[in-house]
């Protein structure tokens, strides 16, 4: 490893120094390979905070044959490449609730990271308030639902996916 990372110190210093560009890096400069670093990709999710109009939000229970089946989370869905987040919001709505909303009706409330925890990938998660929708909030991928009072929402944190349950802790603390 000693000998490599010569070699690595030796041809930065060749290299830049004949382009008049920096210094040879001192004896504590260490090169990490590439091989070396993991760069764990990141799965992008948004979800809602779906209140109705007694003050409660909408808890969906996912179906079975999917990942996570029977556990209650907030509604939404992954962000495809190059879309925003709210987007990604709104069209999942659609698709998991039937229900359409507007953008000025997505409000962003707070989000939660994990590491490695959808099929390896890390996690970046997204929870936004939605409380204005045009349609009946409809099972159309055959999932249940409940309204929950948010004083309750702590009730579900065993039950609920990782990511949910400090957004459930956020939502109690900021709408007691």
């Amino acid at each position: 490893m000693a000998r490599a990372k010569q070699k690595i110190q030796d041809a930065w210093s060749k290299s830049f120094l004949k382009k008049g560009v920096g210094r040879k890096p001192s004896h504590n400069f260490e090169v990490v390979q590439q091989s070396q670093v993991a760069l764990v990709p990141t799965v992008h999710v948004s979800a809602a905070a779906i209140f109705n109009l007694e003050g409660e939000v909408l808890l969906a229970k996912r179906p079975e044959g999917k990942d996570l089946a029977g556990l209650w989370e907030f509604p939404g869905g992954k962000v495809k490449e190059g879309e925003l987040p709210e987007a990604a919001l709104i069209r999942e709505l659609n698709e998991e609730l039937g229900i359409q909303v507007e953008s000025s009706h997505v409000e962003p409330l707070t989000f939660v990271s994990c590491e490695k925890s959808i099929e390896g990938k890390n996690l970046l998660m997204y929870l936004f308030k939605v409380d204005r929708w045009k349609g009946k909030i409809t099972a159309l991928e055959e999932q249940k639902f409940a309204w929950v009072k948010v004083g309750r929402l702590g009730d579900y944190a065993d039950i609920m996916p990782q990511a949910d349950v400090p957004m459930a802790n956020t939502l109690m603390k900021m709408f007691k």
